[in-house]
């Protein structure tokens, strides 16, 4: 089997049908669709033993709730397919997902990760289709093009080959951004080829995790200590850690400030100017909200 499609799915019900459908009814017959049902309490189970009548590809794995990053691993663990597609339960491939794959899989057989466009549609109607990714050959080029937004990757666009999980697994302790270390260490370990194509419609919309200011400042800086884990990152990489300790304490003072905490926004400001001053000060209107921050928090 080429190809094992797994959607994680969480009170998901309203919107898990149109992910299902997209991937149960890809082209070929190389792939399986799992889905792992983290113990949704609405109407998930009916929605899923419905779909399951209609599509006989698709299997459901249900347990109790215990985070998307070990959602994840058990769908490492329980699926067989050679290359593995994280789909996200709000988001839907394109009808010919897999054939875009299966076109970079054949031209780039050593590639541990195939890295696809996407289609961003956003809560006000606009539709943004992306462009092909730009892959660096070198490890440290993707690595950083990952950390620093310059190469995007997106659940649903990217298959992992399953050897890359021999060394690398989600980490059940992240409740929030649970991908990032995952991504970034893959770009750092193994190679990584563009496929031609858009493979996912990502369905933009307020109520994504990542917009979970409370959620993030219990992660705080936690983040960086996971991509920068010794164990999972070649040596030389180790030198990029203090700028990015700068930029996620600055991701996360944006957040807090526009929550209007701003005396968490404050605390993360000192923190990435303390990591890296360069980096703190690249954009005066950091220090200008800082500033703003200290006004209003007395």
């Amino acid at each position: 089997m080429q190809f094992s499609i797994v959607i994680p799915a969480y009170n998901y019900g309203h919107l898990l049908a149109r992910a299902v459908s997209s991937a149960c009814t890809q082209p070929g017959d190389d792939y399986e669709v799992l889905v792992i049902d983290d113990g949704s309490t609405d109407n998930t189970p009916e929605v899923l033993a419905e779909l399951q009548s209609r599509y006989p590809v698709l299997r459901v794995v249900r347990q109790k709730n215990s985070g998307l990053a070990a959602v994840r691993n058990r769908g490492v663990d329980e699926s067989q397919g050679d290359y593995l597609l994280f789909l996200d339960a709000d988001d839907e491939l394109e009808p010919a997902a897999l054939d875009v794959f299966r076109r970079a899989a054949k031209a780039n057989a050593d590639a541990g990760l195939l890295i696809a466009p996407t289609i961003s549609v956003f809560e006000d109607g606009r539709v943004d289709a992306g462009r092909k990714p730009q892959v660096a050959a070198d490890a440290e080029t993707r690595f950083l093009d990952f950390l620093y937004k310059r190469l995007p990757l997106s659940n649903g666009a990217v298959a992992m080959q399953r050897k890359v999980f021999s060394l690398i697994r989600y980490n059940p302790e992240l409740r929030q951004t649970e991908d990032i270390p995952v991504f970034a260490h893959c770009l750092a370990n193994f190679k990584a080829a563009a496929a031609d194509a858009p493979t996912t419609r990502i369905y933009k919309h307020s109520g994504s995790m990542r917009h979970d200011v409370e959620t993030a400042l219990k992660l705080g800086m936690s983040l960086v200590d996971q991509v920068f884990d010794e164990s999972k990152l070649p040596a030389g990489l180790m030198r990029h850690r203090a700028r990015y300790q700068a930029r996620r304490a600055l991701s996360v003072f944006r957040l807090a400030y526009r929550a209007g905490n701003y005396k968490a926004a404050s605390g993360y400001f000192r923190l990435a100017y303390r990591a890296n001053k360069r980096e703190a000060l690249r954009q005066p209107k950091y220090l200008l909200r800082y500033i703003r921050c200290l006004i209003a928090s007395g």
